[in-house]
Formats: C-alpha cells, structure tokens, sequence
C-alpha cells in the first residue's frame, strides 16, 4: 500500500469513528493497525530520501571533481596554446601546415576597460545590469512593519530528516 493510500485510509477511519460506523472494540485494533503501517511507511520513505540525498551529494560531489578537471584542463590548452604562439611569433611564422594541424593566426578587436568602477560612473549607459531581489532585505523590512506592494512573508512548515 502506497503512503497515499495509507492516508487516505487513515482519514478514512477517522471519518467512519466520528461517524459512528466503526464499533467501539474495533476501534483501538483498527487504530493501531493503521498507525503501524503508516509509521511504517512514513520511516521507510524517509530512508528513501536520506539515500536519495546522500546519492545527489555524491552527484555534486562528482561534479565539483569534474568541473575542476575541466578547468584545469582549459587552462592547460590556454598554456599550451601561447606557447605554440609565442614560438610562432618569435621565430616569424604566421602559419604552420602539417598533415595533420593547420595553425595560422587571424586578426580580432576586443575591448579593454582599464578601471571598470571608473568607466561604469563615467559611462552608465553602456552597462547593463540584471534585476535581483534581495529577498533576505525585503524579510527584514517586513518583519520591522513596513508594508511592501507585491511582497508578502509566507510560514511554511518544511519537513526534516535527521
């Protein structure tokens, strides 16, 4: 039986007792029936999310491990890559040809800010900028009494697991 369907069960019977369609000797038995399978359930499920939590600590785990090989990796190519233009271009060779690489280097322009803080107060119309809420802010304000359009603080009872 599903947790689902243990609960609905559950409200069930409690239904049929305030009702009175359940006898009063049956009462106990069914009552503790029901509560065993629905602890039951209930530990059960909780297990399955702490292995479930413990699987995706070890996902990030991983990914943390592979996003750091990736960047040392990158950074490798980057090394590797300025070496073979820094021979290149100490020794005059604006291209190289084998039977298996064509290397040869082409124009491009990018743009240098030299003082970013400087050029953003200088410059506003060329930054952009991306809108966050800074939701622990709005808590405060809210906690303190100020009535903020659009925002509200919400309880919820999140479930815990140890």
């Amino acid at each position: 039986m599903t947790l689902y369907e243990i609960g609905r069960e559950y409200s069930d019977f409690v239904i049929a007792v305030e009702n009175g369609e359940i006898p009063e000797e049956a009462i106990n038995d069914t009552f503790e029936m029901l509560t065993g399978e629905l602890d039951e359930k209930i530990d059960n499920t909780a297990c399955v999310i702490k292995n479930l939590n413990a699987e995706a600590a070890a996902i990030k785990g991983e990914i943390d491990a592979l996003a750091a090989r990736k960047k040392s990796k990158e950074n490798l190519v980057a090394y590797l890559k300025n070496k073979i233009a820094q021979a290149m271009q100490s020794s005059g060779k604006t291209k190289l040809e084998t039977p298996r690489n064509a290397l040869s280097f082409r124009r491009s322009e990018s743009v240098e800010i030299s003082d970013e803080a400087a050029f953003v107060a200088q410059h506003p119309e060329y930054v952009a900028y991306s809108p966050k809420i800074d939701k622990t802010e709005v808590k405060k304000a809210i906690k303190a009494g100020e009535t903020i359009d659009g925002a509200a603080l919400i309880e919820k009872q999140n479930l815990q697991i140890k």
